[in-house]
Protein backbone atom coordinates (compact mmCIF):
# COMPACT_ATOMS: atom_id res chain seq x y z
CA UNK A 1 0.00 0.00 0.00
CA UNK A 2 1.32 3.75 -0.89
CA UNK A 3 1.14 6.18 1.57
CA UNK A 4 0.81 9.56 0.45
CA UNK A 5 1.10 12.87 2.14
CA UNK A 6 -0.09 16.29 0.01
CA UNK A 7 1.22 19.19 2.00
CA UNK A 8 0.63 22.87 0.72
CA UNK A 9 4.06 24.57 0.36
CA UNK A 10 3.50 28.55 1.05
CA UNK A 11 2.43 29.14 4.81
CA UNK A 12 2.63 25.29 5.43
CA UNK A 13 6.33 24.38 5.22
CA UNK A 14 7.57 27.41 3.78
CA UNK A 15 7.31 31.14 5.56
CA UNK A 16 6.53 32.72 2.78
CA UNK A 17 5.86 35.88 4.20
CA UNK A 18 9.57 36.09 4.78
CA UNK A 19 10.20 37.22 1.33
CA UNK A 20 6.91 37.64 0.64
CA UNK A 21 6.91 41.47 2.70
CA UNK A 22 10.34 42.66 1.32
CA UNK A 23 9.05 41.86 -2.57
CA UNK A 24 5.59 43.67 -1.67
CA UNK A 25 7.33 46.50 -0.26
CA UNK A 26 9.29 46.44 -3.02
CA UNK A 27 6.42 47.29 -5.56
CA UNK A 28 4.56 49.30 -3.73
CA UNK A 29 7.84 51.58 -3.11
CA UNK A 30 7.70 51.77 -7.44
CA UNK A 31 3.87 52.50 -7.39
CA UNK A 32 4.30 54.75 -5.07
CA UNK A 33 7.25 56.46 -7.32
CA UNK A 34 4.71 56.28 -10.08
CA UNK A 35 2.68 58.72 -8.08
CA UNK A 36 -0.50 56.02 -8.47
CA UNK A 37 -0.94 55.28 -4.97
CA UNK A 38 0.10 57.57 -1.32
CA UNK A 39 2.93 56.52 0.71
CA UNK A 40 1.20 54.68 3.74
CA UNK A 41 2.59 52.42 6.63
CA UNK A 42 1.19 48.71 5.65
CA UNK A 43 1.29 46.83 8.39
CA UNK A 44 2.79 43.40 8.33
CA UNK A 45 -0.26 41.38 9.51
CA UNK A 46 -2.44 43.00 6.46
CA UNK A 47 0.66 41.81 3.82
CA UNK A 48 0.17 38.54 5.83
CA UNK A 49 -3.56 38.82 5.25
CA UNK A 50 -2.96 38.15 1.46
CA UNK A 51 -0.98 35.09 1.68
CA UNK A 52 -3.21 32.65 -0.42
CA UNK A 53 -4.37 35.06 -2.69
CA UNK A 54 -3.63 35.52 -6.34
CA UNK A 55 -2.40 38.37 -7.83
CA UNK A 56 -5.49 39.56 -9.01
CA UNK A 57 -7.44 38.83 -5.83
CA UNK A 58 -4.77 40.69 -3.35
CA UNK A 59 -4.49 43.77 -5.84
CA UNK A 60 -8.10 43.81 -6.48
CA UNK A 61 -8.67 43.93 -2.56
CA UNK A 62 -6.13 46.51 -1.73
CA UNK A 63 -6.21 48.88 -4.56
CA UNK A 64 -9.56 48.06 -6.37
CA UNK A 65 -9.18 51.63 -8.04
CA UNK A 66 -5.20 51.37 -9.36
CA UNK A 67 -5.43 50.85 -12.95
CA UNK A 68 -4.82 47.33 -13.97
CA UNK A 69 -1.76 48.01 -15.67
CA UNK A 70 -0.02 49.39 -12.53
CA UNK A 71 -1.58 46.11 -11.07
CA UNK A 72 0.03 43.51 -13.66
CA UNK A 73 3.68 45.64 -13.43
CA UNK A 74 3.33 45.32 -9.62
CA UNK A 75 2.91 42.31 -9.46
CA UNK A 76 5.89 41.27 -11.71
CA UNK A 77 8.20 43.28 -9.75
CA UNK A 78 6.73 41.11 -6.43
CA UNK A 79 7.47 38.06 -8.56
CA UNK A 80 10.69 38.49 -9.62
CA UNK A 81 11.96 40.02 -6.12
CA UNK A 82 10.80 36.61 -4.38
CA UNK A 83 12.69 34.60 -7.26
CA UNK A 84 15.52 37.10 -6.40
CA UNK A 85 15.44 36.12 -2.83
CA UNK A 86 14.80 32.30 -3.17
CA UNK A 87 17.98 32.87 -4.88
CA UNK A 88 20.09 34.04 -2.59
CA UNK A 89 18.51 31.72 -0.07
CA UNK A 90 16.79 34.10 2.04
CA UNK A 91 13.21 31.90 1.61
CA UNK A 92 13.48 29.76 4.79
CA UNK A 93 11.45 26.83 6.08
CA UNK A 94 9.26 26.57 9.22
CA UNK A 95 11.26 25.24 12.58
CA UNK A 96 11.10 21.62 11.97
CA UNK A 97 9.74 21.12 8.61
CA UNK A 98 12.76 19.59 7.33
CA UNK A 99 13.21 17.57 10.14
CA UNK A 100 9.64 16.41 9.88
CA UNK A 101 9.40 15.50 5.92
CA UNK A 102 12.88 13.32 6.50
CA UNK A 103 11.46 11.53 9.07
CA UNK A 104 7.97 10.62 7.06
CA UNK A 105 10.53 10.25 3.91
CA UNK A 106 12.44 7.77 6.01
CA UNK A 107 9.02 5.91 7.10
CA UNK A 108 8.40 5.32 3.70
CA UNK A 109 5.74 8.10 2.98
CA UNK A 110 5.53 9.18 -0.83
CA UNK A 111 5.48 13.25 -0.22
CA UNK A 112 3.97 15.56 -2.32
CA UNK A 113 4.14 18.91 -2.04
CA UNK A 114 1.55 21.90 -4.14
CA UNK A 115 1.56 25.20 -4.06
Amino acid sequence: MVKTIIFDYDGTIHNTLGIYEPAFREAYQWLSEQNVVEEQKIETAQIAGWLGLNSKEMWDTFLPELDQRYKDQASAIVGDSMVRQIRKHRAVWYPGAEEMLTALKNRGYHLVILS
